[in-house]
């Protein structure tokens, strides 16, 4: 049985790909040629001094790449937990705000707490 390497969630017009799932990650990303969606990829580290957001960007392009999916922009915050709310993450905030404006059609993270620490929280800031 094949297992999915991301999880895909649609919000209303806005969709949220988490490109890792648990331990799994993607070794290689198989060409998908899917409508091109203007994405918005997010890479957030607690500690700015002994962490890089790099790794996390990096992999988000070549999710990106492989779709054709054209990245609108890339935002990071550094410094920040995920249990820090938009109001205080410069980074978040400008997602949301690209979202609201739907100036995105898709959010590129690698895991789900790069953005909020739990599902729930992150509905209730979509809703």
């Amino acid at each position: 049985m094949n297992t999915p390497n991301f999880i895909a969630m649609q919000f209303n017009w806005l969709s949220l790909v988490v490109v890792r799932v648990g331990l799994m990650e993607i070794k290689e990303v198989p060409p998908v040629k899917t409508k091109p969606l203007r994405s918005v990829c997010y890479a957030r580290v607690s500690t700015a001094d002994k962490q890089h957001p790099e790794a996390q960007t990096a992999e988000l392009r070549h999710y990106c790449a492989a779709r054709e999916w054209p990245i609108i922009e890339e935002i990071t915050d550094k410094g920040f937990s995920g249990g820090t709310g938009p109001d205080q993450r410069p980074g978040l905030a400008r997602l949301m705000a690209l979202a609201r404006a739907r100036k995105v059609d898709v959010i590129v993270v690698t895991k789900l707490d790069r953005l909020f620490r739990s599902l729930k929280h992150l509905v209730a800031v979509l809703d």
